[in-house]
């Protein structure tokens, strides 16, 4: 019971990680476009403008691909979201090596890498993830019967 509940708030705090991904990449795409807005700046300003645009749009996807999907229980979602991760990889690896100068930044490219693996981790190990990307539990969802044809004929 304690696991169930623990995977559940899991569940939640993603929810919560991704909505605000949302946010920071719709401020950081203002800032972009609008940058005449009074708002708050979100954006790096040792990365050239491709590599800040690359960022927010590849974010956004990837957090609406989680939120959208997990919404729609879509199956798919963790297979997406590997992908999607795996993008992000790339992308903070460039940015990381190409352009962050502190000395903390291979650490902290290995704490995003780390999330990224936990949370897929969950996403395809956890009954409560797969419960949640799939189709609800009901007397409709049962798995269509296998009367499908092998013969070539």
């Amino acid at each position: 019971m304690a696991k169930e509940k623990l995977a559940h708030l899991f569940m939640i705090a993603l929810v919560v990680v991704h909505i605000v991904l949302v946010v920071w990449c719709v401020l950081g795409l203002a800032e972009i476009i609008l940058p005449e807005l009074p708002l708050p700046k979100v954006g790096n300003p040792l990365f050239p403008a491709s590599i800040q645009l690359a960022q927010w749009l590849l974010v956004l996807a990837v957090a609406a691909i989680f939120i959208l999907g997990l919404a729609a229980r879509w199956r798919h979602t963790p297979i997406a979201m590997t992908a999607g991760y795996a993008l992000m990889a790339a992308l903070c690896a460039v940015e990381t090596i190409g352009y962050l100068k502190h000395d903390l930044r291979y650490p902290a490219m290995a704490l995003e890498y780390a999330a990224y693996g936990v949370i897929l981790l969950f996403l395809f190990r956890s009954p409560t993830a797969r419960a949640s990307f799939g189709p609800r539990p009901g007397p409709h969802s049962a798995s269509k019967s296998a009367h499908t044809s092998t013969s070539m004929t």
